[in-house]
């Protein structure tokens, strides 16, 4: 993509689109080689963004009330994860590593 001009070119007339703020649409990619890819590179990251903002809403009634009942009975979270520590802290490895793969 860095090295195709035609998708050189579709940055330059998006850009441009973006800072003249004239339209709400892009100008459509007009790379045959790219374009498809570019398209669906495009929708995934719109969707991962409202996958984001959607489980922060949703995790806050999961949340809000464990942490009631958590402070009614006054556990204290390092305790828990001292307790659980060979769960927790088991996890996190394989999944940055899964997170950064290439």
């Amino acid at each position: 993509l860095m090295n195709c001009e035609q998708c050189q070119e579709d940055d330059r007339a998006r850009r441009k689109a973006m800072e003249a703020r004239e339209t709400l649409v892009l100008p459509h990619y007009s790379c045959d080689i790219h374009r498809d890819f570019r398209v669906y590179q495009e929708k995934l990251l719109k969707f991962a963004n409202w996958c984001v903002v959607l489980t922060t809403i949703m995790s806050v009634p999961v949340i809000w009330p464990l942490t009631s009942i958590a402070n009614a009975y006054e556990l204290d979270l390092v305790r828990v994860f001292l307790i659980c520590g060979v769960f927790l802290n088991s996890g996190w490895m394989p999944m940055a590593i899964s997170i950064v793969w290439r």
